[in-house]
């Protein structure tokens, strides 16, 4: 989807995220997509949806803008939020249109610069995931397209 486009979708519309809990009951796929469904049947503008094989099967049923994130628990890092290249590889083949990531300056395995960089190599919007105001900034200079407050209260 041309960014343009994203980006009027997504204009005064509202982001639904569709994570149930890890090994809660919603989930699976079948579940994940139907909620996926049912927020764009009920005027979203875009889905927040974490993990591929997610991404590919919530890909298949709806055109609305995916922002894709893999969430990793890495040993000696306190980031989640897609916190490595590979997982942008992997976002961006699954069919993620906007790739969110951990923005806040903590120790992490690949700088927030090479994620933005790797983000907008595959042809995504990066999406910088922030704590505070000095994320936001940071973010802004290394070229994230939209700003998110999503670790706000978090970090």
């Amino acid at each position: 989807m041309l960014k343009k486009k994203i980006f009027q979708k997504l204009k005064n519309a509202i982001v639904v995220s569709c994570q149930p809990i890890d090994g809660g009951p919603q989930d699976n796929i079948k579940t994940i997509v139907s909620m996926a469904l049912a927020a764009e049947v009920g005027g979203c503008g875009g889905l927040r949806i974490e993990g591929a094989k997610n991404i590919r099967a919530v890909r298949k049923v709806t055109k609305l803008p995916i922002i894709g994130i893999i969430k990793n628990d890495l040993i000696n890092y306190s980031i989640r939020i897609t916190p490595l290249i590979k997982d942008v590889e992997k976002l961006s083949k699954s069919g993620a249109d906007i790739i969110a990531y951990d923005a806040t300056n903590r120790k992490r395995p690949c700088s927030t610069l090479k994620i933005v960089n790797k983000i907008k190599e595959s042809n995504c919007i990066a999406m910088a995931d922030c704590s505070n105001l000095e994320d936001a900034v940071n973010a802004i200079k290394e070229g994230a397209e939209i700003i998110s407050s999503t670790l706000s209260g978090y970090v």
